[in-house]
């Protein structure tokens, strides 16, 4: 939200060495009132003592306040309790403050304006537009558009044939040549899945009598397990759009036919984690 700030400006001019002309002024005006209000004293020491105590608070009250520099302890004082009503005015209090100088057809306005203020995404849900992922396949928005995202499988260029190479880089010119939609290439440290292995050693090891043998395949099993916590594979992937789902189908079958590179189906798992990793970058699988 912006502020404004209403800046303190005034301008003091000094009547002797060390004193302001206001502060003469105020002194004269004190002594007035402390001399009206004495009249209700009948002794005079009480009045003297009530006019000269009066007078010195007020001298006080005038000095230079230390901790806000050029104003005084009473303008400080002052600034202390109005600082929630005037100090800080908000754009939107201004506004209001405006709308009695203008047409009832800019106050419609004004209100359908505030309303659209008032509609402020709070939360990361509101921000995200995945609903769910249709059939275990299409990730849909809220709009109603979907999304499919398929996996790349790479090729080691340093190890092929020059010519198979430059065939394959001509393939990728041509495939964003004739491919004009929407896509999103998405280059992740993806963690391993060793899930049939383990479930494989799970098997043997159920079935294995010789402890030796059984003792080296719970070993393989912690180290399957650690390199799925600790170690990740270079992973890439390609997000395709579609306003429908026939759309987004025709989409998938042309990029299919003409991308360079072979492209694998993805489960919904695998969906999932990559999409909660696009909306939280700082966060692990």
């Amino acid at each position: 939200m912006i502020y404004k700030i209403n800046k303190d400006i005034a301008i003091k001019q000094k009547f002797a060495k060390f004193i302001y002309l206001e502060t003469i002024v105020w002194l004269i005006i004190s002594g007035i009132f402390l001399s009206i209000t004495s009249l209700f004293f009948q002794n005079l020491i009480v009045k003297t003592l009530y006019i000269g105590l009066g007078l010195i608070f007020t001298f006080l009250l005038l000095l230079p306040s230390p901790k806000n520099p050029g104003k005084s302890i009473l303008t400080s004082i002052n600034y202390f309790k109005k600082r929630y009503k005037k100090t800080v005015v908000t754009i939107d209090k201004l506004a209001e403050e405006k709308i009695v100088n203008i047409n009832i057809d800019d106050k419609e306005l004004i209100k359908r304006e505030k309303k659209l203020r008032k509609k402020v995404k709070k939360t990361t849900l509101d921000y995200i537009d995945f609903r769910f992922i249709k059939d275990g396949k299409f990730i849909k928005h809220k709009d109603g558009s979907l999304i499919e995202i398929l996996e790349i499988v790479p090729l080691n260029l340093n190890n092929i044939n020059p010519n198979f190479k430059q065939d394959l880089i001509n393939k990728n010119g041509d495939f964003y040549i004739a491919y004009s939609n929407d896509i999103k290439l998405i280059y992740l440290n993806y963690p391993n899945d060793f899930e049939k292995q383990k479930s494989f050693l799970m098997t043997k090891m159920e079935k294995e009598k010789n402890n030796f043998k059984n003792y080296m395949l719970k070993l393989k099993l912690e180290e399957l397990e650690i390199l799925e916590n600790f170690k990740y594979k270079k992973s890439f992937f390609l997000m395709i759009f579609g306003s429908s789902e026939i759309d987004l189908v025709e989409n998938i079958k042309r990029i299919k036919d003409n991308f360079p590179l072979k492209l694998k189906d993805t489960d919904k798992v695998t969906k999932e984690k990559i999409y909660f990793k696009l909306n939280n970058l700082n966060s692990n699988f």
